[in-house]
């Protein structure tokens, strides 16, 4: 049997992002079908604002395709390419769990039979991958391809003055296309785009199903190993004559069913349940697999009213939690609040889902909406029984929306009795020390003005620090001034005896350093060191501080 090339497997209908496009058109290339758009968007857990990771599309190819006639593996380099502007408003979601989101990619890749390794892949490594009689870890694997992440700056760059030059600083553009082979001095790819850069003036791509491009290798490898691109490739290789869909395994190619459900589409929902479609996954799916899950992540409440009348169970497979089910069994109630669709929870509490409801890692639905800022959500979740202080590795609902400085969810749950002096997780920072520390003035307001104020101000992570010492050390004026105003002890002093004025003259921060000083901080306290704030500030040569402090009697010969 002839293998199908991977040309053949162009796909059309709707515009798409170019990582799940990639991921749709090797499907095609390897299946012979068309598994859509939504069933790759959803494999590659694409969210809103969010860039699709090159390890997504490799989790993504292994949870759609059966392991024992498919070969995944997934090669890639850690860099810090933040320095791209393009890339900052990204930079806080990919960087907040980023070491524990690592741990689970190896965890379901290891499930997956999908291999990950941490190293560059040099050109000779990639001309081998394309050479059919090659005997290697691949056995008889004949049909290749690979999912490349390229600087796109420099192939628009290439494509418009015909060479290869540096692009402006901040350029940097990421882009996924399929390397199909490396013919003598150029690569041969399938970019996801459908029109040419260099006849749109310098716009992004419209990816509507691909097209054939060449590049030079050098221009390749210049685009491949940019900073920013972590040299990510993803290998696929596969059998043209076996049975590829996943079936036992978890995943399988979708039905028309699971595509209305997640497109929002009430009347071909109803239509295919009136045939006998089911309302549950086959045994064992990994994502948000379960019809209701789909719908209520969406946020198509009418879909999910519809879908619990035909008895739909509101708390997935598994049925209530007792510890939480992981997100993977299709926690409807989890997706709901996370995505903050109040009326999507609504229908799902009527049907009598569980309020307290957990993901894999202990995290509360309470919490996942808690962590957005979902008011409405969190009202909704609290009023059907929610317990207000479940614990996570990552602290309580109040804590998290204490960090994320979300005021009105602090008040409601707060109002709810919400423990404001309950521990946030690993680190043993309160929600006070965590608003304190990211400058939330409003929610420290919230939080100071619950009563216990004396304890509040006296708790302490497991540095010692105090929120004083925390909004200090971050330049956070006005928090600083909030905490001295609620009777903050000025001149605590942490594990290593420094005190809020060493930290927040350390830092250059002459305002905090000036309204310490006013309040009555200690200009010459020592800590262990016996080191002052004026050491540290000129350590640091911060030459105005050095001035605040030394016109209030800083003198380090005095000590």
């Amino acid at each position: 049997m002839q293998p199908r090339p991977v040309m053949d497997a162009l796909v059309q209908g709707g515009e798409m992002d170019c990582g799940p496009t990639c991921v749709r058109i090797l499907m095609k290339a390897v299946t012979g079908t068309d598994v859509g758009k939504a069933l790759c968007d959803e494999a590659c857990e694409c969210l809103p604002g969010r860039c699709v990771e090159t390890r997504q599309l490799a989790l993504a190819l292994g949870r759609l395709l059966c392991p024992e006639h498919v070969r995944i593996s997934f090669c890639f380099l850690f860099t810090e390419p933040w320095g791209f502007d393009f890339y900052q408003k990204f930079k806080s979601e990919l960087e907040e769990d980023r070491s524990e989101s690592i741990l689970r990619f190896y965890r379901e890749a290891s499930d997956l039979d999908l291999a990950a390794e941490s190293r560059s892949v040099p050109l000779e490594e990639l001309r081998s991958f394309f050479v059919d009689s090659v005997t290697d870890v691949f056995g008889d694997f004949s049909c290749r391809a690979a999912i490349v992440l390229l600087d796109w700056s420099l192939v628009a760059t290439f494509l418009k003055f015909g060479r290869v030059s540096e692009p402006p600083t901040g350029s940097y553009f990421g882009h996924f296309c399929i390397l199909i082979d490396i013919k003598g001095e150029e690569a041969v790819l399938i970019d996801p785009s459908s029109e040419d850069w260099k006849t749109r003036g310098g716009r992004g791509p419209v990816f509507q199903g691909g097209s054939l491009r060449k590049l030079p290798l050098n221009v390749f490898e210049a685009a491949r190993r940019s900073p920013g691109t972590d040299e990510d490739i993803v290998f696929v290789s596969w059998q043209p004559d076996a049975s590829l869909m996943r079936t036992s395994q978890g995943w399988h190619l979708p039905d028309p069913f699971l595509s209305a459900c997640y497109q929002g589409k009430s009347q071909v929902v109803s239509a295919l349940l009136k045939k006998r479609a089911s309302v549950e996954p086959a045994s064992g799916q990994r994502l948000r697999t379960t019809p209701l899950a789909l719908a209520a992540w969406r946020g198509h409440a009418p879909l999910v009213r519809l879908l619990l009348e035909a008895a739909a169970a509101p708390d997935g497979p598994d049925g209530p939690p007792h510890g939480g089910p992981p997100r993977s069994t299709g926690a409807a109630v989890w997706f709901a609040a996370e995505a903050g669709h109040a009326e999507v929870l609504r229908e799902l509490l009527q049907h009598r889902a569980s309020a307290n409801l957990c993901d894999a890692d202990g995290r509360s639905a309470l919490w996942a909406a808690a962590k957005y800022g979902h008011a409405t959500a969190v009202e909704c979740l609290l009023q059907a029984g929610a317990r207000v202080d479940e614990p996570s590795s990552e602290g309580t609902p109040l804590a998290v929306s204490a960090e994320r400085g979300h005021v009105e969810v602090a008040r409601l749950l707060l109002k709810s009795r919400a423990a404001p002096d309950a521990a946030a997780g690993s680190t043993g920072a309160t929600p006070v020390l965590v608003a304190a520390e990211a400058g939330h003035v409003d929610v420290l307001k919230a939080l100071l003005q619950g009563g216990i104020t004396e304890s509040l101000l006296a708790t302490r992570n497991m540095k010692h620090a105090t929120a004083l010492h925390l909004a200090a050390d971050g330049g956070h004026l006005a928090a600083a001034k909030l905490l001295l105003e609620f009777a903050a002890e000025v001149d605590a002093g942490n594990l290593n005896h420094a005190t809020p004025l060493m930290l927040a003259a350390a830092a250059g921060f002459q305002d905090v350093v000036a309204l310490l000083l006013r309040c009555g901080a200690a200009v010459n306290r020592q800590n262990k060191e016996g080191a002052t704030a004026l050491t540290f500030a000129r350590l640091r040569r911060h030459g105005a501080v050095e001035n605040v402090l030394e016109s209030m009697g800083a003198n380090e010969a005095a000590v």
